[in-house]
């Protein structure tokens, strides 16, 4: 399942180079997105870089798979850096700040976004109890 909601965010071509990997997807940690730069991933603990430049048409099209085609409706969670998705997944971005009576307004021009895959932790808090 988790694998399908986050391949289902990904462009076309970014889903393709993940999917070439035969992914577990129980190890995926997170996927780096920046306009004009390599596909990054972090992988079992591991960062892999990949040759595949992530371009701007690719970019677009993740961000709007991400947010159901309107950025708009999301504005408020863009003014925390990141939108929440179906799984509990963050996708984190970054972009021009617009600044309005010292609080942030907006993001604009986003130019690079980190797609974190949640993860259930059995019993992480035992050792508490």
């Amino acid at each position: 399942m988790r694998g399908q909601e986050i391949e289902r965010i990904l462009s076309r071509d970014i889903r393709q180079t993940l999917q070439r990997q035969s992914l577990q997807y129980d190890k995926l940690q997170e996927i780096r997105l920046r306009i004009g730069r390599p596909l990054m991933m972090l992988y079992a603990n591991y960062e892999w870089i990949f040759e595949d430049i992530v371009k701007k048409e690719s970019f677009q099209e993740t961000l709007e798979y991400i947010s159901n085609y309107s950025l708009y409706a999301y504005e408020n969670e863009l003014k925390q850096g990141f939108i929440t998705i179906e799984g509990g997944h963050r996708v984190g971005m970054a972009g021009q700040v617009v600044i309005e009576n010292g609080k942030v307004k907006n993001l604009k021009q986003i130019s690079s976004m980190n797609i974190r895959v949640a993860h259930e932790v059995l019993n992480c808090a035992d050792i508490v109890f």
